[in-house]
């Protein structure tokens, strides 16, 4: 096994959010490894979860791993956790580590070799801190746009190879990756994103505007999309750009799954629109017959 490879060609690793989150809030928490541990102080490790066909990984969690008093890894805290997944989630294996740095080095010798008892080829994922402070650095395999942000994430495909002497050396390849994203997963990273900071307003109101931002910043997403769809397909058919029937056909599936404008779904809308007003008009009275009574008490107080 040379290099990390594992052989059959190029590795497709997909990550999602919620492995990402995982791994970035372990630092957050302030869990905080020995010296000897292999992020050093203020690190963090753990294991990557997920699904593995062949070449393809699919990374959708992650979980925090414990040390010894001497640095050590505990691996029977490491069995037992993977046993108790392995219960709830009986398609998910371990599919690799992660860990801070900007690369695999010799510090992760010990993680690699007991994630590499439950995976042949386990992948490494590097969350690196310092690369937020570069300008310009091209973290998580490609440099980004004027604008853009890159995530501090490198992904390595690692294998522990056996040198002179019987050395060990930890082999690491850069391996390219995507962030792929389920739709329970945008759901719970928006709440995540758009939850109230303490001491913010809590009440029914400020949830429903919160509800209703998202729901406006969804429409104009979803607006803006088509409309780049459709003046890619008008470029496509005046001539301006080479003809993609791939692409033709995904915009042809995608607008089959979009509902037609009908005389029930007018209709649908025009009930929820009198429903919303009604329910306006009703909490209008409500908090007038509130106040008046709440006038009342008071006329009544003085006048006694």
């Amino acid at each position: 096994m040379g290099g990390g490879t594992g052989g059959g060609g190029a590795l497709e690793a997909r990550v999602h959010p919620l492995a990402l989150l995982g791994a970035a809030g372990h630092r957050a928490r302030g869990t905080e490894p020995p010296p000897a541990g292999p992020s050093g102080p203020g690190g963090g490790a753990g294991c990557l979860l997920g699904r593995q066909r062949g070449r393809e990984v699919e990374v959708l969690d992650s979980f925090e791993l414990c040390w010894g008093a001497g640095g050590a890894l505990d691996r029977e805290n490491l069995a037992q956790r993977v046993q108790l997944y392995a219960q709830v989630f009986p398609d998910r294996d371990v599919v690799g580590w992660y860990a801070l740095g900007a690369a695999p080095s010799e510090a992760h010798l010990d993680l690699q070799e007991a994630v590499q008892e439950l995976n042949e080829c386990p992948l490494a994922l590097l969350l690196d801190p310092a690369a937020l402070e570069e300008d310009g650095g091209a973290a998580g395999g490609g440099g980004g746009g004027v604008g853009e942000r890159v995530l501090p994430v490198r992904v390595f495909e690692c294998a522990v190879l056996v040198g002179e002497g019987g050395m060990r050396i930890l082999a690491a390849s850069p391996t390219p990756f995507t962030v792929e994203t389920a739709e329970e997963e945008h759901i719970a990273v928006e709440q995540v994103a758009r939850a109230l900071p303490p001491g913010a307003q809590t009440d029914g109101s400020a949830r429903m505007g919160l509800h209703l931002a998202g729901l406006r910043g969804a429409v104009q997403i979803f607006d803006a999309r088509m409309r780049t769809l459709r003046e890619i397909l008008q470029a496509m058919q005046e001539g301006r750009v080479p003809w993609n029937h791939a692409f033709v056909r995904g915009a042809w599936g995608l607008v089959q799954r979009l509902p037609l404008p009908s005389e029930t779904m007018q209709r649908k809308l025009v009930a929820e629109h009198e429903d919303a007003l009604a329910v306006v008009y009703l909490a209008a009275l409500t908090k007038g017959m509130v106040e008046v009574d709440s006038l009342v008490d008071k006329l009544s107080v003085i006048a006694s």
